[in-house]
């Protein structure tokens, strides 16, 4: 019967006293024979037993003339070796790293490059630190890193001019966004690809500002110049109609853009799925998951979470809201810190509070607590609720009671600076129960953050029958 290789290990080394422990390799002893590109090459019982245990693997030496020589690593090897630092020395950076790796870049344009070991300032450095600064929402820095390029290389190309476009989405600078845009279609080489992907940046811009008419010109202003609209464009649209208010514009517009055989993507339903969240439209919503699964389009993550934000304008969906929570675990979504954060928010508004109080102990398990206020937010406005309904005056003592263990744990072990929503939320609590001659001491922490409460706050402490002036030092 054979041994196992642990045991001829074993008594192999102890046949052989002349051995060296190494810390980076295995067993090897001192007169094991080299190879000729300085490779240890172990004896044959031992790299018998090796093989058979699977814990090390030998090649075969190589001969001098077969040996390979150094060479430098590529430019791309070498880009993935400077990731690597990078995501090493921003450990904490991991979350929104997942999302978008170029957030592991720094945005400043000296430490982008000293982080490049001496690599040349080429047209492609400049514009992958465009597209990270694009990434960080620094409009400032991609505007200096613009002019650098232009001093190195002169013009820019339609990339580096789309990735600075990017940069003006959330700083919603749209006279930025339209010189840039001109000074592309001034350039005579650019592609397709890019001239669409510039005017459809160009409409974010507009879109996040409200401004749906002048979103319109400028995808009429591409149609012009014979560039045809896409998913993307039609979808960019809808959004910007949906954000100035014109819902049922927005659904128009993607009822006429499938007419004219516009393709619709997984990121058009979700926008409208969420235009349809917002009107509080839920059978809607439910009738574009259906058409989805009809046209063959997956839902995505997001599709799942703006229905239930639909369920959660509607009381009568409360509980197909955990229907769909359930139907996207079962297509292999992880739930996300939205995801809880909308069902706690139909909890709350239906003033389930052992739903909620489920809900909030998973998203604290999760750590979804610690870095927002939105959570204890939604769990004041359930416990608010439930008060209103409650004629038991012990149930009203308990809720009291844990929205008041709540604001102390929010003041304890929550990163986020409290804002007034969550001051009113608490504040709203106390008043329905009759208690705000305990407010004060909130008051008193509140203004600990230099925060100022606002009309709302006054609005409810006067309309109760707590004589406020004790909180006169506070509300101004």
């Amino acid at each position: 019967m054979m041994k196992r290789p642990s045991a001829m290990l074993r008594r192999w080394s102890t046949q052989l006293p002349r051995l060296r422990l190494r810390a980076d390799e295995r067993l090897m002893p001192r007169s094991a024979p080299m190879s000729t590109n300085h490779q240890v090459v172990a004896p044959a019982p031992l790299r018998a037993a090796a093989r058979a245990r699977g814990a090390l693997r030998l090649r075969r030496p190589r001969a001098r003339s077969e040996a390979a020589p150094w060479r430098p690593p590529t430019p791309q090897r070498a880009h993935a070796m400077v990731l690597d630092d990078l995501a090493a020395s921003h450990r904490t950076q991991a979350e929104p790293a997942e999302e978008n790796p170029l957030l592991l870049l720094p945005p400043d344009e000296e430490a982008y490059f000293v982080l490049q070991r001496g690599g040349a300032r080429s047209r492609l450095r400049y514009g992958e630190l465009l597209r990270a600064q694009a990434a960080h929402c620094r409009l400032d820095l991609a505007l200096g890193t613009l002019g650098s390029l232009r001093r190195d290389h002169g013009a820019p190309d339609a990339g580096a001019l789309v990735a600075v476009m990017q940069a003006c989405v959330p700083a919603r600078r749209p006279d930025v966004a339209r010189e840039l845009l001109a000074e592309l279609e001034s350039q005579p080489a650019s592609s397709e690809f890019a001239r669409r992907a510039a005017h459809t940046t160009l409409m974010r811009v507009l879109g996040e500002d409200g401004d749906a008419e002048g979103a319109r010109a400028v995808m009429r202003r591409a149609e012009a110049a014979g560039l045809a609209v896409d998913a993307p464009m039609s979808t960019v649209m809808m959004k910007a109609l949906a954000t100035s208010g014109d819902r049922h514009g927005a659904w128009r517009h993607f009822q006429l853009a499938r007419r004219e055989g516009v393709a619709v993507d997984a990121v058009t339903y979700s926008t409208l799925i969420r235009v349809c969240a917002d009107a509080g439209h839920a059978e809607r919503a439910f009738g574009l998951l259906d058409e989805m699964h009809s046209f063959g389009v997956a839902p995505t993550h997001q599709c799942y979470d703006a229905l239930i934000a639909a369920c959660e304008q509607r009381k009568d969906f409360y509980t197909d809201a955990f229907s769909v929570f359930q139907r996207m675990q079962a297509d292999g979504f992880a739930p996300s810190a939205q995801t809880h954060l909308a069902l706690l928010r139909c909890a709350a508004r239906r003033g389930d509070v052992e739903m909620s109080e489920r809900i909030f102990g998973l998203m604290d398990a999760e750590h979804m607590t610690s870095s927002s206020t939105r959570p204890y937010v939604s769990m004041f406005a359930c416990l608010g609720r439930a008060i209103g309904l409650s004629r038991d005056e012990a149930r009203k003592n308990e809720h009291v009671a844990n929205a008041e263990s709540l604001w102390r744990t929010m003041a304890e072990h929550c990163l986020a600076v409290p804002d007034v929503y969550v001051l009113n939320a608490y504040l709203t609590v106390l008043a329905k129960a009759n208690r705000l001659n305990r407010a004060e001491g909130c008051f008193r922490g509140f203004a600990e953050f230099g925060a100022v409460p606002n009309q709302v706050s006054v609005n409810i402490v006067s309309a109760s029958d707590f004589e406020a002036n004790a909180l006169g030092c506070y509300i101004r």
